[in-house]
C-alpha cells in the first residue's frame, strides 16, 4: 500500500471518528480531546486497530486509571473516545462482544479514589541501599518506608 493511500485512510479514519463524535452531542471544541484520547491509545500500540479486542481495551483502562494526576472527567472522555473508535468508527471482530458494554461498565465503575484510599502509594516505589547490623550494605528494592 502507498503512503497516498494509507494517508487517504487515515484522513477518513478520523472524518468518520469526527461525524461520529457529534452524533454524541460531543461539543466541537471538546472533539480535539477526544481525538487526542485515541491518538494516544494508538500510539501505545503497535498492532492494527482491526486486531484489538476488549482486553487490550480494558489492560489500557485499567493503566490509565491508576494515573492519580488523571482527573475523572479525562477518564470518562477516554473511555468515550474509546467508545466512539471501536463502536462506531472501527469494524473490529470483538464487537460481537459489546464493546459498548465493556466501555459503558468501565464508565459506570469509574470513580477518583480518595487521597486516603489504600490503593495510592503513600511512599514512592524505589530501589536503596539499606545498612546491614554487621556494616555490609544490600540493596532494598520496593516501598521505601520512612525512619521513625
Amino acid at each position: 500500500m502507498s503512503r497516498m493511500d494509507v494517508d487517504t485512510k487515515v484522513s477518513r479514519l478520523w472524518d468518520k471518528y469526527i461525524i461520529k463524535s457529534k452524533n454524541y452531542n460531543i461539543p466541537d471544541h471538546l472533539i480535539r480531546w477526544y481525538v487526542r484520547h485515541t491518538e494516544l491509545y494508538i500510539k501505545a500500540h503497535t498492532a492494527r486497530l482491526i486486531d484489538h479486542n476488549e482486553t487490550t481495551v480494558d489492560e489500557y483502562l485499567q493503566a490509565k486509571g491508576r494515573n492519580i494526576y488523571l482527573k475523572n472527567y479525562q477518564y470518562l472522555q477516554m473511555i468515550d473516545a474509546l467508545k466512539i473508535l471501536f463502536v462506531d468508527v472501527i469494524e473490529s471482530g470483538w464487537r460481537q462482544t459489546t464493546p459498548e458494554l465493556l466501555l459503558d461498565s468501565r464508565k459506570e465503575r469509574a470513580k477518583p479514589l480518595e487521597k486516603s484510599h489504600p490503593g495510592i502509594a503513600k511512599v514512592p516505589l524505589i530501589d536503596e541501599i539499606e545498612n546491614t547490623k554487621n556494616g555490609t550494605q544490600r540493596m532494598v528494592q520496593g516501598l521505601s518506608m520512612p525512619h521513625s
